[in-house]
């Protein structure tokens, strides 16, 4: 567990702790807050016409925003609310930070070939 503190309106950056595999490639990374069971972001790169790029879904339970954006893997990557993926594209920034953002998020990250994390 990993405590990220930042001032009202700033940007908040929460790493996604897992292992790293340089022979192998992040195919699917999901975001949950708090105790839901239903990811509110997501980077999806597991169909093979996904290669070089993939996914991201903004589920709308954060920032009522219901987007899917086509972003390139390694690049800064956004969806069209205040979440975002990161450098990378496990990483999730929360720009313009709000008390309601207090939460515990965690992430999950599907590998092409090693185990999930």
């Amino acid at each position: 567990l990993v405590s990220v503190h930042v001032a009202k309106g700033d940007t908040a950056w929460l790493p996604c702790r897992h292992p790293r595999h340089p022979d192998d490639t992040v195919s699917l990374v999901l975001w949950y807050r708090d105790h839901a069971s239903k990811p509110f972001l997501s980077y999806d790169a597991r169909t093979p016409k996904d290669i070089d790029y993939g996914h991201v879904r903004n589920y709308g339970a954060i920032n009522d925003k219901d987007t899917m954006n086509t972003v390139h893997r390694g690049k800064s990557t956004s969806t069209s609310g205040r979440m975002a993926l990161g450098e990378g594209g496990t990483s999730l920034l929360v720009r313009e930070t709000r008390i309601v953002d207090e939460a515990e998020y965690r992430c999950r990250v599907h590998f092409r070939r090693h185990p999930t994390w």
